[in-house]
């Protein structure tokens, strides 16, 4: 499978959001949902969109329940690393997570953007887990610090943009699974 590296060049967007990288030590709420609620399937591949600078507490996740982690961020993490893990995953995981990333990018291009990266990297039966952050709720975005955006939209408010790359989009457990094909 050939990889269209355009997808994967780092976008143009107002604000980089990459100092809302702050979880140092604390593992995203999604993963622990995903874990309580879906389950985590061992032996298969995940790969996070949006990882931040802070990929050792998810790393160590992964590790410890036997899924293969692979990680992307176009802004905190280096061209080669993104290149290198992009490489070894495209078209091969089981599952993408997308955290806390959609309610941090102002365009909705950019958006999109991160969707479609999600649908390419991962096989055509697999599964992609997302939530947000969304502060007030109250729908205006803003610039909540120098280069940082808070979109303030609710997990729902999403489901039109997923939709319109994924077919089949549910909100379960207060997150937003979607696929290429019904469950």
């Amino acid at each position: 499978m050939k990889i269209d590296w355009s997808l994967w060049e780092v976008p143009k967007q107002k604000y980089s959001s990459a100092n809302t990288s702050i979880n140092s030590g604390r593992l995203p709420r999604l993963f622990t949902v995903v874990k309580k609620h879906l389950g985590w399937t061992k032996d298969t591949m995940n790969f996070d969109i949006g990882s931040g600078k802070y990929l050792s507490t998810i790393h160590e996740f992964f590790t410890k329940h036997k899924i293969l982690p692979f990680f992307y961020d176009p802004f905190t993490l280096e061209w080669a690393v993104n290149t290198r893990e992009i490489t070894s995953a495209y078209g091969r995981v089981d599952t993408v997570t997308i955290s806390n990333v959609l309610n941090v990018i102002a365009e909705k291009k950019n958006r999109i953007r991160v969707l479609q990266q999600a649908k390419a990297i991962m096989k055509s039966d697999g599964t992609v887990y997302i939530s947000v952050y969304p502060k007030e709720g109250c729908g205006v975005g803003e610039e909540t610090k120098p280069d940082c955006w808070q979109s303030n939209k609710k997990l729902s408010e999403y489901e039109k943009e997923v939709g319109s790359v994924f077919p089949f989009v549910e909100i379960r457990h207060g997150i937003m699974i979607a696929r290429l094909t019904s469950s």
